[in-house]
């Protein structure tokens, strides 16, 4: 499962998602040049997505494929 946090500059957590995202071979195959956040995702390290990279993210999330990939839930959480 993949877990969901947003982060201060100093690294304290400002909230924690209740819904994660499950690793899949379907979110492994996600085109890097379509989905280059969402492609950068591993199941076994962090992901870290500075504030100029959340408009890109928000863009990504919003396809109706990555939403049936990762499920509706985490996708508007995220």
């Amino acid at each position: 499962m993949i877990d969901m946090q947003v982060r201060s500059e100093s690294g304290a957590v400002v909230i924690h998602g209740s819904n994660g995202i499950r690793w899949s071979d379907a979110l492994a195959r996600l085109d890097p040049e379509s989905f280059p956040c969402l492609s950068s995702l591993l199941p076994y390290a962090d992901a870290i997505f500075n504030s100029r990279q959340t408009e890109r993210l928000r863009r990504e999330l919003s396809d109706q494929y990555v939403r049936t990939v990762i499920g509706e839930a985490a996708a508007v959480e995220a």
